[in-house]
């Protein structure tokens, strides 16, 4: 059996034009998939094979149906980290794209099927990437433009701050350098701050954040002629 016809094994084809991945979902709500003794998350494997060529190491899988369990090509288009955020913000704020019926009870459904084969008890079991969890404490109903104001605890400063956990051990971030991170797609250094262009300390809107130095950010402190916001 090729590697297409054992990813298309786990699929099930849907009406509204979603092909969703019954098995092997991660917690985040993606399939995954291994092939030649590598695995894959499933939509960029199949994105991948659609294209004839790999995906580069920037690029990332833009679903036009906001379902993460959907593995239809035709749903399926690369873009950046960027375009992702939109994409999220937008389907945060009830815009679904062309294929509104292709919704989160594909991504329950997907979760029923793959629990029940495996013989659990409770077919369905929920869970939450970090950043669903982030931005569920985000609003953006201003749309992607405006600022998105940080709706939980806050420091002295004013900046949001955000818990994830990681091998059974808590870590605290700043909420804009967290989501600046994630929108780049590594780590910031000790060396790098996360620079507000708005100077507003709770919004964590990435297009509002940038990379910045220390000595960026004094300049920057005494061109607003203030000492204490627009960085974390």
């Amino acid at each position: 059996m090729s590697a297409y016809e054992r990813f298309m094994s786990k699929v099930e084809k849907q009406d509204d034009g979603c092909w969703v991945w019954v098995k092997g979902l991660r917690r985040n709500g993606y399939g995954s998939f291994t092939a030649n003794g590598k695995t894959h998350s499933a939509p960029r494997w199949m994105l991948a094979y659609h294209l004839g060529r790999d995906l580069e190491e920037h690029e990332v899988v833009r679903h036009t149906c906001h379902n993460k369990a959907c593995v239809a090509p035709e749903h399926l288009i690369p873009g950046t980290h960027a375009d992702n955020m939109r994409d999220m913000s937008e389907a945060k704020r009830g815009h679904r794209g062309p294929h509104a019926g292709c919704d989160h009870e594909s991504t329950k459904r997907a979760r029923y099927l793959c629990r029940k084969e495996n013989g659990a008890k409770q077919p369905y079991v929920r869970g939450i990437s970090d950043y669903d969890r982030f931005m569920s404490h985000t609003d953006t109903s201003g749309g992607p433009d405006s600022c998105w104001p940080w709706l939980r605890y806050k420091d002295r400063g004013g900046y949001g701050e955000f818990d994830v956990t990681r091998n059974g051990r808590q870590k605290k971030y700043k909420a804009t350098r967290w989501i600046l991170a994630y929108t780049l797609g590594r780590e910031l250094t000790s060396d790098e701050l996360a620079m507000h262009s708005c100077d507003n300390p709770p919004c964590v809107n990435p297009r509002h954040l940038r990379v910045g130095t220390h000595a960026e950010n004094m300049e920057d402190m005494r061109a607003r002629k203030r000492f204490r916001n627009g960085s974390s």
